[in-house]
């Protein structure tokens, strides 16, 4: 059976695709960033210059403690609730301890082929947290939050 995105012209698509790899953005797709690789749920905080490269935090159902292992580490994680966000399934928590590039065609041709990857925008009281988050982290270096333009 046909989805609606299927029924949806490549123009409408492309355009589409182009339109929501924007800074809040929640997606869905697959992802060669964890281990193992797989679909994930994550935040659009940037595009690079050249516009090859997106600039994502995971969200995460549960704290990986094998991954976040100081306290440190672990005050950045951002709790948001299935309640208050359309685009959770369960209440979950941003990761903001790393950020993550993604190549931008990758996500481009993910979204085109099934739109419904889009999954809404965060808040902008979530995305100031984040962006808060992100620069204390120990683990990002200041190139690439320069990268971003999160600096």
């Amino acid at each position: 059976m046909a989805s609606l995105g299927d029924l949806l012209p490549e123009e409408f698509k492309k355009k589409f695709a182009a339109q929501n790899i924007t800074v809040g953005t929640v997606i869905k797709c697959f992802v060669k960033n964890t281990n193992p690789p797989k679909e994930k749920r994550f935040v659009v905080l940037g595009i690079d210059s050249e516009g090859n490269l997106i600039g994502v935090v995971f969200i995460n159902s549960d704290i990986n403690w094998n991954v976040i292992r100081t306290q440190e580490l672990a005050q950045l994680q951002h709790y948001v609730t299935k309640d208050e966000n359309e685009y959770l399934d369960w209440d979950s928590y941003i990761d903001c301890s790393d950020l993550f590039e993604l190549p931008y065609n990758d996500v481009y041709t993910s979204i085109q082929n099934k739109p419904q990857s889009v999954l809404g925008t965060v808040s902008s009281d979530d995305l100031k947290t984040i962006k808060e988050h992100i620069k204390k982290s120990p683990k990002i270096k200041p190139k690439l939050l320069k990268k971003y333009k999160l600096d």
